[in-house]
Order: structure tokens, then sequence, then C-alpha cells
């Protein structure tokens, strides 16, 4: 169409090189999105990366607390209690004292005792 128009006529019309030169704009715009959605595209991956460092820090924080906890509820509240860990003497209504594991005595003392 364009180059039956130049035959004819001899040139070019301006409405054609104004339209050529609103599709090189759009394309150069194209061209910079694309390169925008790019680099939002690579910003992304690095806070990912950054929020993945992130949580295996503190992961590795909180981990660290709980195995600190666990040693100190092992060996340093076991040898605090240890004088409790004695068989405990329980009194009955028949006046004998019996002997129980402390498990026991720790749960009858805290239980309530309920009469008819």
């Amino acid at each position: 169409m364009v180059q039956r128009y130049i035959r004819m006529w001899g040139s070019e019309p301006a409405t054609i090189t104004t339209h050529s030169t609103t599709v090189t704009t759009h394309s150069t715009t194209v061209t910079a999105h694309s390169t925008t959605v790019t680099t939002h595209s690579t910003t992304v991956a690095a806070h990912s990366t950054t929020v993945t460092a992130l949580l295996g820090m503190y992961g590795f924080f909180f981990w660290g607390i709980y195995v600190v906890f666990l040693v100190y509820r092992t060996f340093f509240l076991a040898a605090s209690s240890e004088s409790s860990l004695a068989p405990a003497a329980v009194h009955t209504d028949s006046g004998s004292e019996t002997v129980e594991a402390p498990e026991v005595a720790a749960f009858s003392s805290s239980c309530i005792a309920v009469r008819p």
C-alpha cells in the first residue's frame, strides 16, 4: 500500500511518517518497560535470598536457645532437685507409714481428698 502510494505520488505521506515515529516510540517504551520488569525480578530474587538467609539465621539462633534450655533442664535442674527425689513417707488413715516414689507423692499431695 505504501509502495503504491509512493509510486503514484512520489513521496511518503506525513501520516505514515508520524505513525512510524509513534511505533518506534512505543517500541522504545516497551523495551524500557521490559528492562524495568527485569530489574524488578532481580530485586525480588535478591530480596528472597535475603529473607531466606535471615530465616536461617534466626532459626539457628532459636534452636540454639532451645538446646541450651534442654541442657540446663536436664543437668542443672536435675542436680538441684536431687534431694527431692528421695521417696516420700505418706501417712495413711490406719496410722501405718508407706513409702512411695516421688512422682506418686507429688501427685498425691496435689490431689484434694474427698471423704464421705
